[in-house]
């Protein structure tokens, strides 16, 4: 393992700045080998942060959170090549450096894979962690590394009280403690703490942590200041103060009134000369966004850097009339497509979004906007991602017409008119044939457990087609496991965002599977969800099961709840232990009544499942299971040799009687 771990070092050091997107697979290697290593399991199946320190100036996270931060694979590539041109460069000009090293974490990520690079006579390192168990972790890494004889010093201490000795300086102060907007943790009061003991001609890593401040429309990205930079010059300065104090006025630029504004912050990281970090590379640069913040044109934004056991930057500033403050459109405001009722979804989600729209609102139409969103072949998850990409009601229009080939069809049209017209008006009186496929047998086990599984309600021709479209967009193949585990920005946990595959829209068609459904509602006046496909490979040491596990599909935990069904369709054979659907068979009967005793403020998502009846359900391949949608219900990690990949497929009906 040791050769290996130097092979992979130098691979990094050795990757020029384009091929690094491509190093994650060696990234993987790395942790693995330091995982092994140090006997840690950095994803257990069930895994509690409590082992996190809260100290006077943030939070020193566990050893275990410490350790997956090595899986971003550019946040550890360009820290260990800026890091090690920090060594190289301080040994140019010096026959002997001292390093500090505050927060090792169990790995010493940072460092110590450098050190073997390195002779003891021309480094010697003290390393400082709160956590003893990360230093007794970090140990195996010097063994299998051989760089005990580069350690001077380790202690286990609050950095913020550790002292040096007398007249000590260093030439190299590593600390990565710290998260996007330096938020929580205490990264600024260690580098203002450690700062007087650097050496006159040393250097921090990172060298500077860069928040600075942005006002955005649409497409358009106005920079407008600098919030605070974090170097040894801030650092020192905020060293000398009784009361540190981080404070900043920004004046907000002018800019077109005709759209939404919001503010944006985004954390910029040089860790050394050319080793940067930018917006969106790694966790540490995401960027915080006050969305709809309408900021008053040429007024002040004033930025405060709040100290303590949670630091955090707080903004003040003055708002403009914001948009979501004007009436509601009405159901028949056909402003936007000349379609009923689409404005008012759009100002009924901007208001929502500033806790603006009363909840009765919310309540008693969120079932015709999902209905809505259905018949514009959009689904509730593209819905939603549209309406907070859109700043204003036209640009959710041009969503619409992008995922409608360019144009809503007439029939579309008419289906939604109808839909409005239904939903609102105050009685429905229709006489229509109801198919009946289900057998007696099926409606009493539906009656009493609250799903069906429904035996091939696909042939396997139709699942090979969906499986062939699922292989391509994810850009794998299904006799190839390795392939299975590739990052592909379209997957959210196990959810693949794959919505208009021919096969799928071909399968909402089937007349047989919308008979099933429509004896369920007893209406044959049904629309097809447009929802995605879920793909859940088997569980390995480098990747466990994200969830989602058990939870509720609902708004609002009243009683009673009102009829609502749910459905997924396997696309391979599925063993109970193969990453299953699961549910607890019956609690539809139970709802009400467990709804109507949930203590006050308690969140009912939050429940300890072993007290429920989880129940995983095996089926084969083309199978459709339906489940009432007040069963609880979830994926399962999958201990199986294959993966289990089913499309998720709803159906539900127009009037707002029948919902």
């Amino acid at each position: 393992m040791q050769a290996r771990l130097k092979q992979i070092v130098q691979y990094i050091l050795n990757s020029s700045n384009s091929e690094l997107n491509g190093n994650k697979p060696i990234i993987d290697q790395l942790v693995k080998i330091l995982c092994d290593t140090t006997e840690l399991d950095i994803h257990p199946e069930i895994f509690i942060d409590n082992k996190f320190s809260a100290t006077a100036r943030g939070k020193a996270v566990s050893m275990i959170t410490a350790a997956q931060c090595a899986e971003e694979f550019m946040r550890t590539q360009v820290f260990l090549r800026g890091v090690h041109q920090a060594l190289q460069e301080q040994l140019e000009h010096k026959e002997h450096i001292r390093v500090l090293y505050a927060g090792t974490g169990p790995f010493g990520l940072l460092l110590l894979p450098l050190l073997p690079l390195f002779s003891p006579e021309k480094i010697s390192v003290t390393l400082l962690d709160i956590h003893q168990e990360s230093l007794d972790a970090l140990q195996k890494v010097q063994h299998l590394l051989n760089v005990n004889d580069h350690i001077e010093r380790i202690d286990c201490v609050d950095i913020l009280q550790w002292q040096p000795q007398p007249d000590q300086t260093f030439d190299i102060i590593i600390s990565e403690t710290m998260k996007a907007m330096l938020d929580h943790e205490p990264q600024v009061s260690i580098f203002a703490h450690l700062s007087p003991w650097l050496a006159k001609d040393g250097c921090l890593v990172p060298e500077s942590i860069r928040i600075d401040a942005w006002l955005t429309q649409q497409n358009r990205a106005t920079y407008f200041g600098n919030v605070f930079t974090l170097n040894h010059e801030s650092a020192l300065q905020l060293s000398r103060q009784t009361e540190p104090s981080i404070q900043q006025a920004l004046t907000i630029p002018s800019y077109p009134i005709d759209a939404s504004s919001n503010l944006k912050f985004t954390t910029d990281i040089t860790v050394y000369r050319q080793h940067k970090l930018s917006e969106n590379q790694c966790s540490l640069n995401l960027p915080y966004r006050i969305r709809e913040a309408n900021p008053k044109p040429n007024s002040t934004l004033n930025c405060f850097y709040e100290f303590g056991v949670h630091p955090k930057f707080k903004f003040e500033f003055e708002r403009l009339a914001s948009f979501t403050e004007q009436c509601l459109p009405s159901a028949n405001n056909q402003d936007l497509l000349n379609l009923p009722y689409l404005n008012r979804i759009w100002h009924k989600h901007h208001q929502q979004r500033h806790n603006k729209l009363p909840p009765h609102i919310q309540q008693q139409e969120w079932a015709l906007d999902i209905k809505v969103f259905d018949i514009l072949k959009l689904g509730l998850e593209r819905a939603i991602q549209s309406l907070y990409q859109s700043d204003n009601p036209d640009q959710w229009a041009h969503c619409i017409l992008e995922h409608n080939q360019g144009q809503v069809t007439g029939q579309q049209s008419q289906q939604l008119q109808d839909c409005v017209a239904s939903y609102f008006a105050k009685d429905t009186d229709k006489i229509e044939t109801i198919p009946s496929p289900l057998t007696k047998e099926q409606l009493n086990f539906w009656q009493q457990n609250g799903y069906l599984v429904i035996p091939k309600a696909i042939t396997d021709q139709e699942c090979q087609a969906l499986l062939a479209d699922i292989c391509q967009h994810m850009q794998i193949s299904l006799t190839e496991p390795e392939s299975w585990y590739q990052h592909t920005a379209s997957q959210h946990q196990i959810m693949v965002q794959l919505f208009d595959s021919p096969a799928q829209e071909h399968i909402r068609q089937k007349q047989s599977i919308k008979d099933i459904f429509a004896q369920l509602w007893q209406t044959n006046d049904l629309t097809p969800s447009y929802d995605r496909v879920s793909f859940n490979p088997p569980e390995t040491n480098a990747w466990r099961f994200p969830g989602p596990v058990m939870h509720w599909d609902i708004k609002a935990f009243e009683a009673p709840l009102p009829f609502a069904t749910q459905g997924l369709i396997y696309l391979t054979d599925t063993a109970e232990n193969q990453g299953a659907f699961c549910c607890v068979p019956g609690f539809h009967r139970e709802f009400d009544a467990w709804a109507q005793q949930l203590p006050e403020g308690k969140d009912p998502q939050q429940q300890d499942w072993d007290n429920f009846n989880v129940t995983p359900i095996a089926a084969q391949a083309g199978d459709l299971i339906i489940w009432h949608h007040a069963l609880p219900h979830g994926s399962s990690p999958n201990r199986a040799q294959h993966p289990r990949i089913v499309q998720y497929l709803n159906m539900t009906p127009s009037s707002r009687a029948e919902f």
